[in-house]
């Protein structure tokens, strides 16, 4: 293995059963085989058995982070669980070079019994460090996780973040070469996460290397180099962040439309569609393109004082904004057959990402729904890419602006 990479992952898979019993019965197989010394056969898998991490493979090397994203299940954890190893794998071969330190689940190797101090005994020389480092860490420890106060209170009256914190802050100062992250970061309050992230960027500059797995896309565009995109087990993208956030969003889009409709007399919201201003349908735009959304609605009578609304929503971080014929002082009037209502977006405010739209179709007043579409429509901001800087270059909206320099 190349001196510059710390951890290589090879081919590597792991599966699990849906039931109790097969559950043990592949327990028993794996025992069996480490106790045989056999590698495990290259067999079909059970009717109730699945792949929760099926053929991934990725190097990781020295001052790299590597973010992992996909959505609950997609094999993130037990990824992370085989590098760390607590888990084996069925097929493939994971090497690591150096200490590697794992955040992988809140209050994993903790007992709630003994005290803060305890728990940074027991955990420093799980890493392998020595008790008279231990001792020299100590106060270091505490400080970084602001809990010298409550440094001889078991670890059961901890709140979640109070763990978090202890967690992340023994990793930090335990010489780990390669550290794994799953999402404890999410508990910790604003000013911890930004200590973290400081910290994070030391580590990495010092020739660490760190795999990050958190749902908050910004956090990731800030520390990730490259990203890892994980599908029901299977990686479907390896790359920078802009085009993994994309990948992401799109394979977390609902399969199917849910339709309400109040009864089969009221006006149907036929379709949604969006264009590129003077052109055909379309659904990749860039920010600051012309948009417009054209809503199709089918009537069989005339029908007065009708009002639609479009909602926004982004695929990870949910609503983002409405568009709403009333606030405009528009009242819509249907004639029989099909109607077109068009919505002209002049500069495109979102940045990089999959959105749907929600189309709601009322009458006169806002609790007489007629007809709901949930999504009605997708689209994706293809560009421009995110910066990995940080502040002012990612989020979900660019608000038009001017910088000024005074001399």
């Amino acid at each position: 293995m190349d001196e510059l990479v710390r951890a290589s992952v090879q081919s590597v898979a792991k599966k699990f059963s849906r039931t109790l019993r097969g559950s043990l019965a592949l327990s028993l197989q794996n025992i069996w085989g480490e106790l045989s010394c056999r590698t495990p056969a290259h067999e079909p898998i059970g009717p109730e058995q699945f792949w929760a991490v099926n053929d991934v493979s990725f190097e990781l090397r020295r001052g790299e982070c590597l973010g992992l994203l996909g959505r609950n299940g997609s094999g993130k954890s037990t990824l992370l669980k085989m590098l760390a190893g607590i888990l084996k794998p069925d097929r493939g071969a994971v090497a690591l070079r150096g200490k590697v330190g794992a955040l992988i689940e809140l209050g994993t190797g903790f007992n709630p019994l003994l005290t803060g101090i305890e728990n940074i005994y027991v955990n420093a020389a799980l890493l392998g460090v020595s008790r008279r480092d231990i001792k020299r860490l100590i106060e270091p420890i505490l400080s970084f996780a602001e809990l010298e106060n409550f440094k001889d209170a078991p670890l059961q009256s901890y709140s979640s973040g109070m763990r978090a914190r202890l967690g992340f802050a023994i990793a930090a100062h335990c010489n780990l070469d390669i550290l794994l992250v799953d999402e404890v970061l999410a508990v910790g309050d604003l000013a911890f996460r930004e200590r973290c992230l400081r910290h994070m960027r030391g580590f990495l500059e010092n020739g660490g290397a760190i795999i990050f797995v958190t749902h908050d896309l910004i956090l990731m565009a800030r520390i990730a180099h490259r990203v890892l995109v994980l599908h029901q087990g299977e990686k479907i993208f390896e790359g920078p962040i802009g085009t993994a956030i994309s990948k992401f969003e799109a394979a977390s889009l609902p399969e199917f439309a849910e339709t309400y409709r109040r009864d089969a007399g009221v006006p149907e919201l036929a379709s949604v569609r969006l264009r590129a201003a003077g052109g055909g349908t379309a659904t990749q735009f860039f920010t600051g393109d012309t948009v417009e959304v054209v809503t199709k609605v089918i009537s069989s009578t005339s029908w007065s004082d009708v009002r639609l609304q479009l909602a926004v929503f982004s695929q990870t971080r949910g609503f983002v904004t409405s568009f709403a014929t009333p606030e405009a002082g528009i009242s819509i009037e249907l004639r029989p057959g099909e109607n077109e209502i068009t919505l002209r977006i002049e500069e495109m405010p979102l940045m990089v990402g999959a959105y749907f739209i929600n189309a709601v179709l009322f009458g006169e007043e806002a609790e007489d729904i007629l007809c709901r579409v949930a999504p009605a429509a997708h689209f994706r901001i293809a560009g421009p890419e995110p910066l990995p800087f940080g502040y002012g270059t990612n989020g979900i909206v660019r608000v038009s602006h001017t910088w000024q320099l005074d001399a």
